[in-house]
């Protein structure tokens, strides 16, 4: 029996050993596991660390202004997320971009329409241009109408963007008896990014074609280099022209108004009479016979020159012409002389058909005896 028992201890503080052994073995597995968990993780963090490095790098190089303030601050989020995880990191990267949002800055181009029904249009007209000048802006087109149903004018003028609503506000204080107004606004702002993002990539590739043409032995690398380098400066050109245009369209608002003053010209009645009338067909008759010697004065002014010319052309033909035509005539009166005296000096001919005279008759009454 003491025996038996003594087996049976054994037995116990064998499996007992058994047992301790196998839990020590389980958790030096489990730290094991942990550790390669842990050493998978770092790699996954370090990994994901170099990628946001490298998508930043890219971004730099493409010169996206809107993408790579966004990504700065996910790449400095990365380089300490080895202490407080992923989620730390996707919260930096997402509060950076709302920063860039909230800082981007707005290309608005303002245009304003409005028509005006004044009281006294010249008061008005002044006003305006007063105003325009005070402003810092400039008249772009001027043009005006006068019926006999309203007198009025047209402006397309050129404000700064900072005194836009300001202006608005003087204008609408000008006498006036009716006013529409419309304002309208269009956004360029994601043009003007892309732009900036490609002129930024363009003049990277710009800097490398450059260093190229440096480091080129060849007359047909050369003359490549040179053409490629034509293309992307004309490319890079146009979009700094194009951001010009913007700019300038930006910082200067552009505002049409109409501006009329309904039966200003009509005064018509004061020349309703007969004396008014005649009077008017008098002037009118004054005018045209100013006007008539205005034109004739024009014409002789024109035709001094012409005639000017004419005279020292045509004298000379004229006196030389008639020194011609005298010597012809002399010539030939000459040679009728000349025939006369020679016909003169022949003897007569006997003449075939002799003229008979009339005999006179005896009895005639006018005869005398």
């Amino acid at each position: 029996m003491k025996w038996g028992k003594r087996i049976l201890a054994v037995w116990l503080a064998a499996a007992l050993a058994l047992a301790g052994c196998s839990a020590a073995a389980d958790k030096s597995s489990s730290s094991l596991s942990n550790e390669s968990g842990a050493a998978a993780d770092l790699n996954l963090t370090v990994k994901d660390k170099m990628e946001a490095t490298q998508t930043s790098q890219q971004s730099e190089a493409k010169g996206s202004s809107n993408a790579a303030p966004a990504s700065q601050p996910t790449a400095q989020s990365g380089a300490g997320s080895q202490d407080s995880g992923v989620g730390e990191q996707q919260g930096a990267g997402f509060s950076g971009m709302g920063t860039d949002q909230e800082g981007l800055n707005r290309k608005l181009v303002y245009k304003a329409n409005l028509t005006m029904k004044v009281k006294s249009y010249a008061e008005a007209q002044a006003e305006i241009r007063n105003l325009v000048t005070l402003s810092g802006g400039y008249i772009l087109q001027f043009s005006e109408n006068s019926t006999s149903r309203e007198e009025g004018g047209n402006f397309v003028l050129k404000i700064p963007s900072a005194g836009f609503s300001t202006f608005l506000k003087e204008l609408e204080k000008i006498p006036n008896e009716a006013i529409q107004r419309n304002v309208q606004a269009q956004d360029f702002s994601e043009e003007y990014v892309d732009l900036e993002a490609q002129l930024k990539a363009k003049q990277v590739v710009e800097a490398r074609y450059l260093e190229f043409m440096q480091k080129a032995t060849r007359t047909d690398e050369l003359v490549q280099y040179t053409n490629e380098l034509a293309k992307i400066q004309e490319a890079i050109e146009k979009m700094k022209g194009r951001m010009r245009y913007i700019d300038q369209n930006v910082a200067f608002s552009t505002v049409e108004i109409r501006l009329y003053q309904p039966g200003s010209s009509l005064d018509i009645s004061k020349s309703d009479s007969v004396f008014g009338r005649s009077r008017d067909a008098m002037l009118s008759s004054l005018g045209f016979l100013v006007g008539f010697g205005q034109g004739l004065l024009v014409f002789i002014a024109g035709f001094i020159p012409i005639a000017a010319v004419g005279l020292v052309i045509g004298v000379p033909l004229w006196i030389g012409y008639r020194r011609n035509r005298e010597k012809r005539i002399a010539r030939a009166e000459e040679y009728t002389r000349n025939m006369q005296a020679y016909r003169g000096s022949l003897p007569p001919k006997n003449d075939p058909f002799p003229t008979v005279e009339p005999e006179e008759d005896e009895d005639s009454p006018d005869k005398t005896t």
